[in-house]
């Protein structure tokens, strides 16, 4: 699927991987096609040997080190089973190309996962590396899904352990305008607040557009740009949409759940999945009439709070005579 929405600004999905003698790219397709093929859920550090076959998918735009003139870039490898996310560094960010979307790979690195920069529900990543082979699959493997998609309802992330990493999906509610700071870090920052529904009760979404500052030799300590999303053109025509947030981050500000899109963080809007469509045809016939009442998510698993729209579905049968109370405190 791809962005549909004309105000928010189109990622690159089309799969690539980079070009260089660091990453060999085999033509002859039995080099390694033959091999025994690991699925990625099994993957770990202690395995010398393995070939796995996996759709590339999420590739990162190149980025470059904050303290230095390194570059990397990441995607994800998908098989049947799992998903592991993979990472390039220097020479291999020189030249990219778009190539097939299947592969098999390997004579990669296992390593545990790096938490801070890794959003997948995965224990370990792939570093590619000089010995690391990369060959096309020319097979159609539909057995293989474009995407892997984990949904929390949005009453769930109460549950949820803050700095963890989820999959969610709402309809956009409102949008903030743009806010100017500085971090307790002292660095500027600029982002956008959204507020987003599901079925279930709505949170709000932090969107960032942050200004670093490079030391390297090529910037001469200027400032530049790093887009972890370009929250100025989220614009309010996008009100009501469908948005889809992958590898989205769960935090607590003031007592209350929120979510942070990262870098990391896959964002889509309107998406063509079923769930998408179930979303959409729900809240035009019931949840564009629901009354907003504190559906905030509490952090604290004790609260008692709720909302008109859970209130209604917990006593969705007839109502009785004397009819149906309940309290809410209204912010």
């Amino acid at each position: 699927s791809v962005f549909k929405h004309p105000t928010v600004p189109i990622r690159n999905e089309l799969p690539v991987l980079p070009s260089s003698s660091s990453i060999t790219t085999i033509t002859n397709i039995d080099s390694i096609k033959n091999n025994r093929l690991f699925k990625v859920e099994v993957l770990n550090p202690f395995q010398n040997r393995w070939t796995i076959r996996v759709r590339i998918a999420n590739k990162t735009p190149i980025r470059t080190y904050s303290n230095g003139d390194g570059q990397l870039f990441s995607c994800s490898l998908i098989d049947e089973t799992s998903e592991i996310r993979a990472t390039g560094f220097g020479n291999d960010c020189n030249r990219l190309e778009p190539i097939l979307i299947i592969y098999y790979i390997t004579q990669a690195q296992i390593k545990y996962a790096n938490k801070q920069f890794n959003t997948l529900n995965n224990e370990f990543e792939m570093t590619f590396n000089n010995d690391t082979i990369i060959e096309p699959c020319l097979d159609n493997i539909p057995s293989i899904p474009m995407q892997r998609l984990h949904f929390i309802s949005i009453n769930q992330i109460q549950d949820i352990e803050t700095n963890s990493f989820i999959d969610v999906i709402g309809i956009v509610m409102s949008i903030n305008d743009i806010i100017h700071g500085k971090s307790k870090q002292n660095k500027d920052y600029t982002k956008r607040d959204i507020l987003i529904l599901d079925r279930t009760g709505q949170i709000p979404v932090t969107l960032w557009y942050r200004i670093v500052r490079k030391n390297s030799n090529k910037t001469k300590g200027k400032l530049s740009i790093e887009n972890i999303f370009q929250a100025e053109n989220f614009q309010p025509s996008a009100t009501r949409a469908v948005i889809m947030l992958k590898g989205v981050c769960v935090k607590d500000f003031n007592g209350d759940r929120t979510l942070s899109v990262l870098a990391s963080t896959q964002l889509q809007i309107d998406p063509d999945l079923p769930i998408a469509h179930e979303l959409r045809k729900w809240y035009l016939e019931e949840g564009i009439n629901i009354d907003m009442i504190d559906l905030t998510i509490q952090s604290n698993k004790r609260s008692c709070r709720t909302n008109v729209h859970t209130a209604l579905i917990r006593n969705i049968s007839p109502l009785p005579a004397d009819g149906i109370f309940n309290s809410y405190s209204a912010t």
